[in-house]
């Protein structure tokens, strides 16, 4: 359709919204692509959903895909979340963090010594747990910060 609108020169605002949906489509596409080949981080992950689910179009075969490693990751950070918990950011952090990467960094710094308390103290069975998560979680085609933090320690 949109092929057949350009090829006849048609020059009305239903066929300049079309091309710029199909032009969109066509740019999540290809990127969605790349991100179900490889991995992704989490942050672009959430975004290629929110705007796949956005489209006006049936992506739902490469939707599914991104949204069920989506839910694989945020299971896998709820785990961990269980054993560690991971600092909660507070609003006025976020406003921070959009004006520097300071709050992120204080946010990872917290867990981080949280992290190293656990796995510092004598229980084995957190430690193993920790393990078998850093474990899973590096099968896991998703970029996120808590495994590379959890991988350091």
């Amino acid at each position: 359709l949109v092929r057949e609108a350009n090829k006849v020169d048609l020059m009305f605002p239903e066929v300049t919204m079309l091309n710029k949906i199909h032009r969109k489509a066509e740019e999540w596409v290809d990127r969605s692509t790349i991100a179900i080949r490889s991995k992704i981080s989490l942050s672009e992950l959430e975004t290629l959903v929110k705007n796949g689910e956005k489209m006006p179009l049936n992506l739902s075969d490469i939707l599914e895909k991104l949204q069920s490693r989506l839910r694989m990751a945020h299971d896998w950070i709820a785990r961990v979340q269980k054993v560690v918990p991971i600092p909660i950011v507070r609003i006025e952090d976020e406003e921070d963090e959009a004006n520097s990467d300071g709050g992120a960094v204080a946010v990872h710094r917290e867990w981080l010594g949280r992290m190293r308390a656990v796995l510092g103290g004598e229980d084995e069975d957190v430690t193993g747990t920790l393990l078998e998560l850093a474990t899973e979680g590096s099968r896991i085609p998703v970029e996120m910060d808590c495994l590379r933090l959890l991988q350091i320690e």
